[in-house]
């Protein structure tokens, strides 16, 4: 059981951390348009 919690959790972050990657560009680039 804590085997599976240990690649439970490695893939959740995994996940969080690619959706944050593919979400920041954005985000940067709406700052952009709205101060320019």
């Amino acid at each position: 059981m804590d085997i599976i919690l240990g690649v439970g959790t490695l893939v959740l972050g995994l996940i969080i951390m690619s959706l944050f990657l593919n979400f920041a560009p954005y985000g940067k680039q709406g700052l952009q348009a709205l101060s320019g």
